[in-house]
Parts: structure tokens; sequence; C-alpha cells
């Protein structure tokens, strides 16, 4: 028997709401108001998807600039060890890169439905980028944890169970974004994921005024 590619369906994947402790990131927590902006996003889909998704929460609300502990197994240390050893070497040098770089905007003006998750993203990931590469010039990543993403995005929601991508993609064909987002400092979160969604920062770095 022979299958077209017309037979395949693509579904999503779930992503159980289940802590996962001693993450370590670097991120830009978004403003009140576009918190805002993307809670009335997040009511359309609740409205479309129903509980087939669960919803970032408003503290976790954020943009990732880099992981420094990942949800993953290190094999030399555990990730509070990697995390403690990574904030001694290299905090101060995070604070003095970010020091000199200007702040900007960001423009979401995409809504992108994923086999992982439904996000919000900016066409020109440009200014973030340029950041991460001179971040990753003065420090180092532990070894297991992955390189930043090349796209600046922020997560609106993930899978309860699978779904249609095909559908899911269509039901959301017609929903436009336009969301500028100014970004005068970035943040070092802890456990940004569920269920506690933690959104207050460790420690802040200023960009140059």
């Amino acid at each position: 028997m022979f299958f077209s590619c017309y037979d395949i369906v693509m579904l999503t994947i779930p992503s159980p709401l289940v802590h996962s402790k001693d993450e370590h990131n670097i991120a830009i927590l978004l403003s009140k108001a576009a918190t805002q902006y993307v809670a009335a996003l997040q009511e359309k889909l609740v409205q479309t998807f129903g509980d087939a998704i669960w919803l970032q929460q408003p503290p976790a609300l954020h943009v990732t600039v880099m992981e420094i502990i990942c949800d993953a197994e290190y094999r030399d240390k555990t990730r509070a060890e990697h995390f403690a050893q990574w904030y001694q070497k290299y905090n101060r040098i995070v604070h003095e890169v970010l020091s000199t770089c200007p702040p900007f905007d960001i423009m979401f003006d995409q809504l992108i439905v994923s086999q992982g998750a439904i996000i919000i993203k900016a066409s020109d990931t440009s200014a973030l980028n340029a950041i991460r590469v001179r971040l990753l010039e003065r420090i180092s990543l532990p070894e297991g944890t992955k390189q930043p993403p090349g796209i600046t995005h922020c997560t609106l929601a993930r899978y309860t169970r699978p779904i249609n991508l095909d559908d899911a993609t269509r039901l959301t064909g017609d929903t436009k974004v336009k969301l500028i987002e100014h970004v005068d400092h970035f943040s070092l979160i802890k456990d940004l994921g569920p269920p506690d969604f933690n959104g207050m920062p460790l420690d802040n770095y200023s960009l140059a005024i």
C-alpha cells in the first residue's frame, strides 16, 4: 500500500505542566503594556483551542536571550552547581557587556503555530542576535546547555494533547500581531516554566543609557 504526502497528518506535541528545577535564563520580561496585549491574544487562543492548550502565565512572559542552565541532565555537576560556577565566573562580565549595548525595540509582527508551541515572533531579530554574539564572545555556557535561539519570540501557549497542526494553523491564520516592546534591560531568571511561572529576577542588567 502506498501513501501520498496528503495522507500524513502532523500533530502538535504536548508539554506537561511539570516543574523543571534550577533552570536559569537571561531573558527579557514583558512590560505591563505588552503583557496586557499578549493576554488578549491568549484569550483568543483559549476561545479557539479550549483545554487543548495551557498558557504561559503573565509573570513569566518573556523573550529568551539565552539559556544558562537548561532542562537537561548535566554529567559532572548538578544544575545548581553549574549555575553557581557560571554566576561566579561570568555574571560580572554580563553586566559589563550589556552596559555597552544600546536599548532597542522589538516589533512582534507574527503569530506562529508550531508543533511545540504557539508564539509571537519578530521578523527582525538582528538587534538581539548581535547582543547574543557579543555575550558569547566573553562568556561560556556550561557544556550541555544549547546555544541561544536565532529568533526573537515570546511563547504564549503550549499543548496539553496532540491536535492537528494544519487545523491549528488555519484557525489562527487571520490573527494579526503588532506589538512594539522597548527593551532597556535584561534579567536573570530562574524557573520560568510551570507550575510556578516565576518571573522574579535574580539580577537585572541595564543596557547603555
